[in-house]
């Protein structure tokens, strides 16, 4: 099969192309996806945010705050830093008790912190969250 275009203009827009799909699949890559959770803020200034808007075996990540809330299971609730452990990036995806980083693949247990797959090698650090009545603050 031969294209019906010069070489110069196939290479261009493969390049093109590239880009693209690079740009898509990066998307969420330094904006991480709060899931549109809303969060507001206490007298103190601390960030809450209703329990049940916290999966359970998942989470979500509060960009703000560089923090993940975790529901390992039914009513308990776990907060880290969202900052992965390897090299900085932040991490955009709790599923299935895990905690992702897109950057490089680590893994992170979401009751714990503690790494399942690296290259990081060292957990996520423990944040401190208290449940108030269903109502979750971040200190």
């Amino acid at each position: 099969m031969s294209c019906p275009c010069d070489r110069r203009t196939f290479l261009a827009g493969a390049a093109i192309a590239g880009v693209a799909v690079a740009a898509a699949g990066c998307a969420n890559v330094g904006t991480v996806d709060t899931n549109s959770v809303p969060t507001s803020k206490d007298p103190s200034g601390a960030t809450t945010v209703k329990a049940s808007e916290i999966p359970v075996n998942g989470g979500v990540v509060i960009a703000t705050d560089k923090v993940v809330i975790t529901q390992p299971e039914a009513g308990v609730f776990k907060a880290f830093s969202s900052v992965c452990t390897h090299a900085g990036c932040s991490v955009t995806e709790v599923s299935n008790n895990e905690i992702h980083c897109p950057c490089h693949g680590s893994r992170f247990d979401a009751a714990t912190g503690k790494v399942l797959g690296g290259p990081a090698t060292a957990p996520l650090a423990h944040k401190s969250v208290a449940d108030n009545g269903g109502t979750l603050t971040l200190s």
